[in-house]
């Protein structure tokens, strides 16, 4: 893989730019093209994006709240989160442990 030494003007450049990936490992930065999917989802991915979907909105009405995104705020603090990532963190493991015991529940 080579490897570019950026001018200063692009040394703290990334994300996507013009269907070109910048992302940093370390002290170095790699540039690749952006990921084309061209297949489908399967069910298992389908429901995961809708339960990140679901959290997502969870974590925006949380953030709406000032009284309860400073919560949040002040529990992520310890995890070195922000709200909104403690709202989805909250949601996840909520959904994941409904969906233990559902299976459990079906045996």
């Amino acid at each position: 893989m080579p490897i570019a030494k950026l001018n200063s003007a692009l040394e703290y450049v990334r994300g996507q730019i013009d269907g070109w990936v910048y992302k940093r490992y370390g002290d170095k930065i790699v540039i690749t093209r952006v990921p084309k999917f061209s297949g489908q989802w399967s069910a298992k991915q389908k429901a995961a994006r809708k339960t990140f979907g679901l959290a997502s909105r969870y974590a925006e009405k949380i953030c709406a709240d000032p009284k309860l995104k400073t919560q949040y705020a002040k529990a992520g603090k310890r995890r070195g989160l922000g709200p909104r990532a403690m709202a989805i963190r909250e949601f996840m493991q909520k959904a994941k442990a409904e969906a233990r015991g559902a299976a459990g529940r079906a045996e």
